[in-house]
């Protein structure tokens, strides 16, 4: 990920003094994120097939805090808090797919039995009739 932060702020890969301060942002950049409730799968470093939107937000937040220039600060925050903000709207599954998992759950779809009832109304057309 060191790697594609790197590119994404304008530093060649060969320049290799910057390294450690890039690694320290991005994990405080993901903790931060994952503190702020972006799902674990997205925060994963799976290389080049690292969640796009993860890496531009990890770029935003080094690109606010590396170096001694801040005058552009307040500008990557901003975009880095959009970023977050937009991911942590994500939805979290148990098992990290992009699906819930339905197996044993309790389903929570409306089903059409042939009955049209409105929410709010009772259908009361299985109920026998009592003796009047």
């Amino acid at each position: 990920m060191v790697e594609q932060i790197k590119q994404r702020c304008g530093v060649p890969a060969p320049i290799t003094v910057y390294d450690e301060e890039f690694s320290q942002l991005i994990s405080d950049a993901l903790e931060e994120m994952e503190t702020a409730g972006v799902p674990k799968r997205l925060l994963t470093d799976l290389g080049q097939d690292t969640n796009p939107r993860v890496l531009t937000a990890a770029a935003c937040y080094v690109k606010a805090h590396r170096g001694n220039d801040r005058t552009d600060t307040d500008k990557y925050l901003r975009m880095y808090r959009d970023k977050l903000h937009k991911l942590m709207l994500e939805p979290d599954f148990e098992d990290g797919s992009s699906e819930p998992d339905t197996a044993g759950n309790e389903n929570h779809e409306s089903v059409n039995d042939g009955h049209n009832t409105e929410v709010g109304d009772v259908d009361n057309s299985n109920i026998p009739a009592g003796d009047e």
